[in-house]
């Protein structure tokens, strides 16, 4: 992961244009947080289940009907664990 998406009217790493952009590729019921340099998202699971867990959306395995869950992997159950997971990097 490379940067967390915010509030604010610039054009990286921004949460509004991602979700402009995006948003039709996700699953409904999911926020993305996260990208990382390589165009894939860190979701955080809204409703349900999923409520409150965090997921790594792979761009290279995307459904070409539409979004699904197959290319889509539970990194954490909480977003508590999910922070408490983060190394910093190089």
């Amino acid at each position: 992961m490379s940067w967390f998406l915010s509030l604010h009217d610039g054009e990286y790493s921004n949460l509004e244009r991602t979700l402009k952009l995006m948003s039709d590729r996700f699953p409904d019921g999911t926020l993305p947080i996260a990208r990382d340099p390589l165009g894939n998202v860190v979701l955080i699971g809204l409703s349900g289940d999923r409520r409150g867990k965090v997921y790594f959306w792979d761009h290279e395995n995307e459904a070409e009907d539409g979004p699904d869950w197959s290319n889509i992997d539970l990194v954490a159950d909480s977003f508590d664990s999910f922070m408490s997971g983060l190394k910093p990097g190089p």
